[in-house]
C-alpha cells in the first residue's frame, strides 16, 4: 500500500487579504502587479457597467417591454457570474487547499 504524503501549503501574505475587498489589490501588494492590475480593471469595468446599467435594467433586458432583449439579459448574467469569479477567486487565493 502507498503511503501518502502531506503537501505542505506555502503561507499566504498578509496582504493577500487585500483582494477581498478589492480583488487584484492583493496580486499587486504581493509583487504579482500585472495579474493584479488587469483584476483591479476588471472590477473597475463591472463597477462602471452597475453604476450606468443599474437604473436602466429593464430597458437592457426588454422586461418592462413585450419582448425579451436576449442579448440584455446575457449581458446581465454574464456580469452576476464575472463579479462572483472575481471574489470567489480572492476568497480561494488567501485559502489554499491541498489537492492530493
Amino acid at each position: 500500500m502507498k503511503r501518502v504524503q502531506a503537501r505542505e501549503i506555502a503561507p499566504v501574505p498578509p496582504q493577500a487579504h487585500a483582494g477581498w475587498v478589492w480583488p487584484g489589490l492583493g496580486h499587486l501588494l504581493t509583487g504579482d502587479v500585472v495579474v493584479g492590475l488587469a483584476t483591479m480593471t476588471m472590477v473597475v469595468w463591472l463597477a462602471l457597467a452597475a453604476w450606468v446599467g443599474g437604473p436602466r435594467l429593464g430597458e437592457i433586458t426588454g422586461l418592462t417591454g413585450t419582448r425579451i432583449a436576449l442579448h440584455g439579459v446575457v449581458a446581465v448574467v454574464v456580469w452576476i457570474a464575472l463579479a462572483i469569479a472575481c471574489w470567489t477567486i480572492a476568497w480561494q487565493r488567501t485559502r489554499p487547499v491541498v489537492h492530493d
